[in-house]
C-alpha cells in the first residue's frame, strides 16, 4: 500500500469556517463514501447533504425540539448503552473533560455544557451538512458524518443548492 493510499489520522472538528463547498466537491466526497466497505457488501446507507437555506431550515427545527425540552425526539434505537462498562467509561469521560476543558467549560457549568451540545445541531458552522441513515427494517444503527472537513473547502461559489436533486447513487444534495 501506498502511502497516498493510507487514511490520514482521525481528528475531530468543532468549529468549521463556514466557507461554501462547491457541490461537485460535495459529490465527490459521496462517491467515496458510497464505495466504503459494509458487513455482506450492502452498503445499506442514504445519504443527504443540506446546504443554504434547507440546512438552515432543518437546524431552526432541531433546535425548536432541543431547546423546548420536548421528549419525543429521542432516537429509536439506543446509539450508546445504558451503562458504559470500563475502560470505554473512563476513556468517554477523559475525552469530554478534554474536549470541554479546551472550550473554557468547567464540570458543573450546565449552561455552557447545554450551549456546546445546541451547537451539535448547527453541523458546528459547517456550510453544508452530511446526514447518513439507513433503513430502519435492518435493525441497526449507522454512526453520521456531518462535516466537510475544512481541508475539503473548495471555495466554491455554489452555495444554494436545489433541493432534493439527486447526486449519484443513494444520495440527495438539498
Amino acid at each position: 500500500m501506498t502511502r497516498a493510499r493510507i487514511p490520514p489520522p482521525r481528528r475531530s472538528a468543532r468549529r468549521f469556517l463556514g466557507a461554501p463547498v462547491d457541490r461537485a466537491e460535495v459529490e465527490d466526497i459521496l462517491a467515496v463514501a458510497n464505495r466504503a466497505p459494509s458487513g455482506t457488501n450492502m452498503q445499506p446507507w442514504k445519504a443527504t447533504a443540506l446546504a443554504g437555506a434547507a440546512k438552515r431550515e432543518l437546524e431552526e427545527a432541531i433546535l425548536a425540539a432541543f431547546d423546548s425540552g420536548e421528549k419525543g425526539h429521542e432516537s429509536e434505537v439506543p446509539y450508546y448503552p445504558a451503562e458504559f462498562p470500563e475502560p470505554y467509561r473512563s476513556r468517554r469521560r477523559a475525552v469530554g473533560w478534554a474536549l470541554y476543558g479546551l472550550l473554557g467549560i468547567a464540570k458543573g457549568e450546565k449552561e455552557k455544557m447545554r450551549a456546546q451540545q445546541r451547537r451539535n445541531y448547527l453541523f458546528f458552522d459547517a456550510p453544508v451538512g452530511l446526514i447518513f441513515t439507513i433503513d430502519r427494517v435492518l435493525g441497526r444503527k449507522l454512526d453520521r458524518l456531518r462535516h466537510v472537513p475544512p481541508e475539503r473547502h473548495g471555495g466554491g461559489a455554489r452555495a444554494g443548492w436545489t433541493p432534493a436533486r439527486k447526486c449519484r447513487s443513494r444520495a440527495t444534495i438539498a
